[in-house]
């Protein structure tokens, strides 16, 4: 009887255990989500990928044209730059000072000036009134010519001492990214290398090397801005 008994209950649990498993192998699989293109036709441009180098069309040499200590550097190297755009600063104390100095120069000549004018002026009146010489007349005329001759030599220095001046300013002649810097603060330009300005493309020319920009220098000494 025990027997029978346990025989029916292994029976009954393996036809449960079976029935179990054709039950899951008959469930459905779920469902997977696919996505549809439709097709079209289109024109498809040919192409072909090349390996190759990029190269500035303009490149500049930014150079000092006056010599003394960097003051100040006033780009970071990779920086996109522009025409007129300032870049260094020299020191320009001697330069203020050399100007002041023509200027001052200048003033005195033409003070001189006004008193060769009137001793010409004397001179011509006492000759005329038979009270002077021709001699002392010629010399005042002749110092008058040289006072004259003063004041432009001194015109001109005071026109060199301030294109100096604006030397000590350095801008980009053209546009572009600036390359790598070859001068520092503090260091001394003697015309040297500044920087390189490899430019944008052609449309922005090249500008002459020895062509001041604004009244000021291209840099002398090779800093590229590329």
């Amino acid at each position: 009887m025990r027997f029978a008994v346990r025989l029916a209950f292994h029976v009954a649990l393996l036809t449960g255990g079976l029935a179990v498993s054709v039950s899951a192998q008959e469930r459905e699989p779920a469902a997977v989500p696919v996505v549809t293109v439709s097709a079209e036709r289109k024109p498809i441009a040919q192409s072909l990928d090349f390996v190759g180098r990029v190269e500035a069309t303009n490149r500049v040499e930014v150079r000092a044209r006056v010599e003394g200590y960097l003051e100040a550097v006033l780009f970071k190297e990779g920086d996109l730059i522009k025409e007129g755009d300032p870049l260094y600063r020299i020191e320009q104390g001697l330069f203020k000072a050399a100007v002041e100095q023509a200027q001052g120069a200048l003033e005195r000549s033409k003070a001189s000036k006004i008193l060769t004018v009137l001793q010409l002026q004397r001179a011509e009146d006492l000759l005329t009134k038979q009270a002077g010489t021709a001699v002392a007349r010629d010399q005042a005329v002749a110092a008058d010519q040289q006072a004259k001759g003063a004041i432009m030599t001194d015109e001109a220095n005071l026109q060199t001492a301030k294109i100096n001046l604006g030397y000590t300013e350095i801008i980009a002649p053209i546009s572009g990214k600036i390359a790598e810097r070859r001068s520092s603060r503090h260091d001394r330009q003697p015309g040297s290398d500044v920087r390189r300005i490899p430019g944008k493309p052609a449309r922005i020319p090249a500008r002459p090397r020895s062509r001041p920009s604004g009244g000021r220098p291209e840099h002398q000494g090779p800093d590229p801005l590329c």
